[in-house]
């Protein structure tokens, strides 16, 4: 029996320099192993797989990566130097910097596409606890009433009597 289009999905495994870049699970692997790195370089890697071997502009890596947000320059370097060392970069360059126009990926780059079955969503069970609820929706019979806000933290005005100088709150007298 065949799944139905809906319930499978195809996803790109982009391998390139010795690593591999899985669009479906947004994780990059290096010599094999997985390697931690953040949304925003992962974000630029894959701008730069879209466009391998042609230059990417700053511009173009912004309107992508940050839409809609102005960000310095900076934000664009560090995300390039953290892609560069999760990638190993020793006496290959995969990603060259063009001077005052952008970035290029300059590895040979394969692409497989996978099809994989859809994971769900949300995986409820009946009479199953919510997620963070911790299997219990009533609360303590001695639980202390929650104060929060803006007049948890204030305090009773201070009265000056009337026979003292007024001074404010913590002054010497």
């Amino acid at each position: 029996m065949t799944q139905s289009s809906s319930s499978r999905r195809r996803r790109r495994l982009w391998k390139f320099a010795g690593a591999e870049f899985d669009e479906a699970s947004w994780t990059l692997r290096v010599d094999g192993r997985a390697v931690t790195l953040e949304g925003k370089p992962l974000e630029v890697l894959h701008e730069l797989l879209l466009r391998a071997g042609e230059v990417v502009t700053k511009d173009e890596i912004f309107d992508a990566v940050w839409p809609g947000v102005t960000v310095v320059e900076g934000s664009l370097t560090t995300a390039i130097s953290k892609l560069r060392k999760a990638l190993g970069e020793t006496h290959e360059q995969i990603v060259e910097t063009v001077p005052r126009v952008g970035y290029k990926l300059a590895a040979t780059v394969a692409i497989e596409s996978v099809e994989s079955p859809l994971a769900p969503r949300f995986a409820f069970a009946a009479g199953a606890p919510a997620a963070g609820n911790g299997g219990s929706s009533k609360r303590s019979a001695t639980a202390a009433p929650k104060t929060s806000g803006w007049r948890a933290m204030t305090r009773p005005a201070r009265r000056a009597s009337s026979n003292s100088p007024t001074r404010p709150t913590g002054c010497a007298a």
